[in-house]
């Protein structure tokens, strides 16, 4: 079967958000609409003392797409992830709002109800943002 949609919200439509584009492409007699779920989000944080000297792809932290580098009054940016990351280098990594973790089920003393809680020391928390999906 062959469905037929806009990419994206169509421009008809009257609202700009993805439950008015769903409406309108229905009422347009269309079987099929693009619609983007995930958004990309670039952070820069310096540096840390146990990232100098490693490449940026081998860094396990985040996932580094450049490198900003201050050359006397200037910044240089490297693209290359083989260049070693040196003292005072600036990471320019991707990240995500979504956190890894694995959950348990408490049923502690202390706690005035059972619940799902992040076991302890799980997941993936980049050390400056506090998201992470790689």
């Amino acid at each position: 079967m062959i469905r037929f949609g806009p990419a994206g919200i169509p421009l008809s439509c009257k609202g700009r958000t993805l439950r008015d584009g769903i409406e309108d492409v229905h009422n347009l007699g269309l079987t099929a609409m693009e619609a983007q779920l995930v958004r990309a989000h670039v952070q820069e944080r310096a540096a840390e003392p146990e990232e100098i000297g490693l490449k940026p792809k081998n860094l396990t932290s985040d996932m580094v797409i450049e490198i900003v580098r201050k050359k006397g009054d200037k910044e240089q940016v490297i693209s290359d992830l083989d260049e070693p990351v040196k003292k005072g280098d600036t990471l320019v990594a991707l990240t995500s709002g979504t956190r890894l973790t694995t959950w348990t089920w408490s049923e502690k003393e202390s706690s005035p109800s059972r619940a799902w809680t992040p076991s302890a020391g799980a997941g993936l928390w980049p050390r400056s943002s506090g998201r992470r999906l790689w």
